[in-house]
Order: C-alpha cells, then structure tokens, then sequence
C-alpha cells in the first residue's frame, strides 16, 4: 500500500448547520487534507468538475437536487469518485438508490459522528490501496 494522492481533497456537502459535518471537521482537521464545503447540489458538481475531490461526503437532504441528486449527476459526469451518502432515515428506498448509484456506503446522519473518519480511511484503503495512519483517537472499522 502507498499513501494517499497529495493533496487529499475530502468534499463535505452538507444542508446548511449540520453537527455531523462540523464533528466530521474537527475529527478530520489534524491531518493535511483539503477539506471543501459545497452548501447546495450545484456547488457540489461544479466543485467535483474542478477539483480533484478523492472522496465525497454527501448529505441526502442537500439544496438543490438532494444528496442522491448530487451523486446521480457525479455519476452522468463520469465522475467515478468514491461518495458516503448521509441521511436521517436510511429507509429502504435510499438503500436501494444508493446501491444503483454506487454508493460507497449510507451512513445515519445522527450517530454518524464517529462513523464517518473511519469509513473515509476505509474508502482510502478499498478504492486507492492507499494507506494513511488513523491519528489517535480514531475508532478502526474493520476492513
């Protein structure tokens, strides 16, 4: 395994003040990534367009077209990015447009704080056979 692409650019897309975000940053804040904060769909495409974004964390409840809007138009781009979709109700139907739009994987927004940095190393280590040391405090999700 090697290290991740420098720089690590991370997208949170997030509907306005949401605490899994902010916990996502704090956890997220001691290592040097580029952490980009799109507010609606639209500036969460034209961002993925311009910049290469490694990973993208995507709130289902969105502006615009919604989380799985956002992650539809990332597929007709052809924007193979890796996308962890964040919802409040990950009821059966979100799962299932998840697994057709290739999500990496649905996260519960309410207990996602400490679910989240651990599954972007997971994406790290799945999607680019990356390997970047968890800083302490990290909880390991298994492979």
């Amino acid at each position: 395994m090697t290290r991740p692409p420098a720089p690590f650019n991370v997208m949170i897309a997030h509907a306005g003040e949401s605490l899994w975000a902010s916990r996502l940053a704090n956890s997220l804040s001691p290592l040097p990534w580029q952490l980009h904060w799109p507010r609606t769909g639209d500036e969460a495409l034209g961002l993925a367009t311009r910049h290469r974004i490694h990973v993208a964390v995507v709130d289902d409840d969105l502006p615009d077209a919604g989380g799985r809007g956002v992650v539809q138009g990332f597929r007709h781009l052809g924007l193979e990015l890796p996308c962890l979709l964040v919802c409040r109700n990950p009821e059966p139907r979100v799962l299932q447009d998840a697994i057709r739009l290739d999500v990496f994987s649905v996260v519960e927004a309410e207990g996602s704080g400490d679910l989240l940095p651990p599954m972007i190393f997971k994406v790290i280590r799945r999607v680019y056979d990356a390997d970047w040391p968890m800083p302490d405090g990290f909880s390991e999700l298994n492979n």
